[in-house]
């Protein structure tokens, strides 16, 4: 195994926890899928970071229709990598999804 460019917190949390899954991970390429929860919080997490970066440059927030589309978009090019849980409903954490969106856009992104 070579030796990585940089170091992420996230790797030493890992080698840390587990220094033959940070072998694998990282040594090997080998990456675990996402469960539904994982990929709920990247999406929303990627519409956010979205908003985030329209406001910088404009100082507006994108609309909640604009979010949610992001979010939409993310989340059905994710799944198709993702290994839902079986006591994970898709369409239910979808829901969740843009609850969340919602939320975030009446009381956060003001």
């Amino acid at each position: 195994m070579s030796k990585p460019e940089h170091v992420s917190v996230t790797q030493l949390k890992m080698y840390l926890r587990c220094p033959l899954q940070y072998f694998f991970r990282y040594g090997c390429g080998l990456k675990v899928p996402p469960t539904g929860d994982m990929l709920l919080g990247r999406t929303v997490h990627q519409a956010i970071s979205d908003n985030y970066k329209q406001k910088l440059m404009s100082y507006e927030d994108l609309s909640l229709s604009d979010m949610t589309d992001i979010f939409d978009y993310h989340w059905e090019q994710e799944t198709k990598e993702a290994e839902f849980k079986p006591n994970e409903d898709p369409g239910k954490l979808k829901d969740q999804g843009i609850d969340l969106i919602k939320t975030y856009h009446e009381n956060i992104s003001v």
